[in-house]
């Protein structure tokens, strides 16, 4: 399987996995606030659909330089500049913050294509490799 393919086949996993724990987040908040359709609702939602994707790339990065689908597609996060695993709490912040917004209506996947990164990992110099 190409490194692109690979890529993108564990980006889908992630995002299948983040899409079923949104949505289970969202159903149980919706009926505890009974008000699904204000806009505060809206916004909180959007802003914790924000905050997972945040957290769960930065968590599972930080402890194994890999999400679910990363290690399920056998690829890590490595530094650029070094190679090495050990990311910078820093790196982590950049990178997972942009991870919204490089996904944003298939953002994420022509820069994957075109130069193997995403915006994010461009910013943060870091990039993701195939296991060794």
């Amino acid at each position: 399987m190409s490194f692109i393919l690979r890529r993108l086949t564990g980006g889908i996993i992630d995002h299948v996995i983040l899409t079923l724990v949104i949505i289970t987040i969202v159903m149980i908040s919706g009926h505890l606030t009974n008000q699904v359709n204000s806009a505060w609702q809206s916004f909180y939602t959007i802003a914790l659909i924000f905050i997972i994707y945040i957290l769960y790339g930065l968590y599972l990065e930080n402890k194994t330089s890999q999400t679910i689908g990363k290690r399920v597609m056998k690829l890590q996060v490595v530094d650029s500049r070094t190679g090495s695993t050990e990311i910078s709490t820093k790196q982590l912040v950049i990178r997972n913050i942009f991870r919204p917004i490089d996904y944003v209506a298939g953002w994420g996947v022509i820069p994957i294509i075109l130069f193997r990164k995403r915006l994010g990992e461009f910013i943060s110099k870091t990039e993701v490799k195939k296991v060794q």
